[in-house]
């Protein structure tokens, strides 16, 4: 369930009390598990376990914590075998929380593959067109040079 931004915004007042953080922070931890399972669900990353990326891998149980001045803009999502497709590398945007974020996010994905693979064929057609002209220079120096200088040279 999304929060609001102006929950969200509640957490950076100085005069907020501790109960009404706490339920706050409580619904972020909720919306944050709600945004991996449907990025898990979309990708079938379904093995491993998610958390905050400020997750201590070294003790049992550890979750990570929202930290409200580390995660303003973004979220580190940390864990074992949950790897967030790329352009994401592992962290979302905070305003996920109180924006609808699927449309973005399969977007987002789509288009980097696009980009991944234009730059993939392009560097492709550039080393087909190299090969063509060191092809195409091998012929032209060969025209220029006598039989007696051809057999003193290799060509690679």
């Amino acid at each position: 369930m999304k929060i609001t931004k102006f929950e969200f915004d509640c957490l950076y007042h100085e005069d907020i009390y501790k109960r009404e953080f706490d339920i706050i922070i409580s619904k972020v931890n909720d919306r944050f598990i709600e945004i991996c399972r449907t990025i898990i669900t979309m990708h079938n990353l379904n093995r491993g376990w998610f958390a905050y990326g400020n997750v201590d891998y070294h003790k049992d149980g550890s979750e990570g914590e929202f930290d409200i001045d580390e995660y303003k803009e973004y979220i580190s999502i940390g864990g074992e075998y949950i790897n967030i497709p790329e352009p994401f590398c592992n962290e979302i945007p905070t305003r996920w929380l109180w924006e609808d974020f699927e449309e973005e996010f399969k977007k987002e994905v789509e288009d980097f593959k696009n980009k991944k693979e234009l730059k993939k064929q392009t560097t492709k057609s550039k080393r087909v067109e190299l090969k063509e002209r060191k092809s195409i220079f091998k012929e032209i120096i060969k025209l220029k040079l006598t039989k007696e200088e051809l057999k003193y040279i290799i060509f690679k």
